[in-house]
């Protein structure tokens, strides 16, 4: 079995470096998206009663097997598309009753999102393998809980709508904050299941269940890949200092990588 040549380990760390460099640039220009005042009038929370996650009698049959899970409530968010987005994090509003919550973000399609694998199929759920991410959350006290949902090695990327999810592990807790007095955004969101009939909005669900309607206290935190340039108010020809940063460090990279390239040529020869 031959030996990974010595350019072939600098190209790796080219990459990573690269990564690296990109994820920094995105960390300078994170910004929070949120539709809720901030105060927490009403709490929220769902019974415990998992039930079969799958999307018709078809995926029964040919997925025995399927994935088991509680209700979720979810808020929709829209990501700025000047430039690639990528999600860093979010927070919940958590009011009490401090058990265990699970966290799950979906895109546009409300399909769940799969790490390093683009968009997750209509079969996520069902077939439920690793590369379907989900983060189990403990929060120590009342108050917004931050939870990362992403780092340099499994990045979310974002465009449009994506949304994001809190399951419910603990029967009615704990507590969601809901935003009762500030302007109502339209953006929550009951999820039953996986299917086009299991997405009810938030408002129709809590008036009939007699809860608190408003606005879900979700935040997500976002950043842009390569900069904020913002066509509307700058020229196209203006480049951000993030970008700057990655071109900057990608021309050192690129140079050192061929120099390096060259000497073992030699030594090779």
């Amino acid at each position: 079995m031959r030996s990974i040549p010595a350019w072939g380990f600098v190209l790796i760390l080219v990459g990573l470096l690269l990564v690296q460099t990109i994820v920094l640039a995105a960390a300078a220009n994170e910004r929070k998206v949120a539709y809720d005042n901030g105060t927490p009038v009403g709490s929220v929370s769902l019974p415990y009663a998992p039930h079969r996650w799958t999307g018709g009698t078809e995926e029964d049959e040919d997925y025995p097997n399927v994935w088991i899970a509680n209700s979720m409530l979810a808020v929709r968010f829209t990501a700025d598309n000047s430039t690639v987005q990528v999600l860093k994090g979010a927070r919940f509003f958590i009011t009490g009753s401090l058990a265990d919550f699970r966290v799950w973000v979906f895109d546009s399609d409300r399909e769940f999102f799969a790490a390093l694998h683009g968009h997750a199929g209509p079969n996520a759920g069902s077939q439920f393998s690793s590369n379907v991410p989900s983060w189990t959350v403990t929060p120590a006290s009342v108050g917004w809980v931050y939870v990362n949902v992403t780092d340099m090695s499994n990045p979310i990327f974002v465009s449009g709508d994506f949304y994001i999810a809190i399951e419910f592990t603990v029967s009615e807790q704990p507590g969601l904050g809901v935003d009762t007095t500030g302007p109502k955004s339209n953006r929550g969101w009951f999820v039953g299941n996986q299917t086009i009939n299991g997405w009810v909005e938030y408002s129709d669900y809590a008036r009939q269940q007699g809860l608190p309607d408003g606005n879900l206290m979700i935040r997500a935190l976002i950043a842009p890949l390569y900069g904020v340039v913002n066509t509307t108010t700058i020229p196209t020809s203006a480049v951000s200092a993030s970008e700057l940063l990655v071109l900057i460090t990608v021309v050192i990279v690129i140079v050192v990588t061929i120099g390096i390239w060259q000497v073992l040529k030699r030594r090779s020869g």
